[in-house]
């Protein structure tokens, strides 16, 4: 069963990314949590909190689904979407 919306958590203060993430490649715990929360909601990603192309690549869906600006990075509008949209 697919998760229903909720209230986001606070927004981490940054706009994650791929390019962002490749700098380090280091997991982060935003990303993971924003992973886990898609996976909830039925979206296939892996939940290591490393923003992977193919990550950018379920965001960039996710905001085609939802009728956001396509960027494939989790902005605030993305984050706030990710926790809230409907289901669909």
């Amino acid at each position: 069963m697919k998760a229903k919306g909720v209230e986001a958590p606070p927004f981490p203060g940054f706009v994650m990314s791929y390019d962002r993430w490749r700098r380090t490649k280091d997991p982060h715990p935003n990303v993971r949590k924003f992973q886990r929360r898609l996976n909830e909601r039925g979206w296939k990603i892996k939940r290591d909190g490393n923003f992977t192309k193919q990550v950018e690549a379920v965001i960039q869906a996710f905001q085609r689904e939802k009728l956001l600006a396509v960027t494939g990075k989790v902005d605030k509008e993305t984050w706030k979407a990710i926790w809230k949209a409907p289901v669909t």
